[in-house]
């Protein structure tokens, strides 16, 4: 039996959609250093270029990207066309978009941003899917890998809409269901739920000093997640070593959803107390 630690991905290739900053754009740098052709998708045409100018620079022609507003299926169809026009092959496809959060709906029953969350998170990852099954069944290890988020299992009122909850838990779903339709073509299909994530190329909420001890605090590894947590956990789910892998939702939270909140809100302010009179008696 062969166990491989660090999976190589040379040769293979790798739509990423969502990639022009965050967890996707870690995703893509990884794919890209472990050797894969990889399509970049995002909506901001400006972000793109400069990726491809600068941030991915020295991969040359295995790093391409295509402007495209996948809530419209014929810009579906254009993402496809352009991966194999550009590489031959689908192996591997990571569903990391996401519509930008309007702070005015996160504690309403608004459903103004209820379209763009359930095209984006529900239905894109299906059509995706549709339209490149014919190509990533012909690879010898084919993988969709869907970013969703714990807040698809809880609630966070302040943080997130109504829409974006439901949009996360309807992608999980959409998951197992896609795995069950593609098992018999060999394609895997499984998702990856991350907690608090110290995003790629923009605010890291670990060097909020409001929020630094609080996740610390509540996260039984004490430390916020890195796009690397993230990307090494969809490496191993397009790896063979996930071989028999499919229909599952991986959390990689460093333990935060596994804590019974009030116990860990409780605990988050004791220590809070305790650092107060430690700062006021040592001034």
């Amino acid at each position: 039996m062969t166990l491989i630690n660090n999976p190589s991905f040379e040769g293979s290739t790798v739509i990423v959609t969502g990639c022009a900053q965050g967890i996707g754009l870690g995703i893509a740098e990884y794919f890209m250093r472990a050797g894969a052709n990889v399509l970049g998708v995002d909506i901001n045409s400006d972000k793109l270029d400069h990726l491809r100018k600068s941030y991915f620079a020295e991969a040359g022609k295995k790093f391409k990207t295509i402007a495209a507003d996948i809530t419209i299926s014929k810009d579906c169809v254009k993402v496809i066309d352009q991966v194999v026009s550009s590489f031959g092959s689908i192996d591997f496809i990571i569903n990391c978009a996401a519509p930008g959060r309007n702070r005015d709906t996160v504690k309403s029953l608004d459903l103004k941003d209820w379209d763009s969350h359930q095209k984006i998170m529900i239905e894109t990852p299906i059509i995706l899917a549709s339209l490149a099954s014919g190509y990533l069944s012909k690879s010898t290890n084919a993988a969709i890998v869907n970013i969703s988020s714990i807040l698809g299992r809880s609630i966070a009122q302040e943080q997130a809409s109504f829409s974006y909850h439901v949009a996360k838990s309807a992608l999980e779903q959409s998951t197992r269901w896609l795995a069950v339709r593609f098992g018999e073509l060999g394609i895997r299909v499984n998702a990856i739920a991350p907690g608090l994530v110290d995003r790629e190329g923009g605010p890291k909420i670990s060097e909020n000093p409001k929020f630094n001890n609080l996740i610390k605090d509540i996260t039984p590894l004490k430390r916020a997640g890195t796009y690397q947590d993230i990307s090494n956990a969809v490496a191993f789910l397009c790896s063979t070593n996930s071989s028999y892998i499919t229909g599952q939702v991986i959390v990689v939270d460093g333990g935060l959803s596994i804590l019974e909140i009030f116990s860990a809100a409780a605990k988050a302010i004791e220590k809070n107390n305790e650092r107060s009179t430690f700062t006021a008696v040592n001034k």
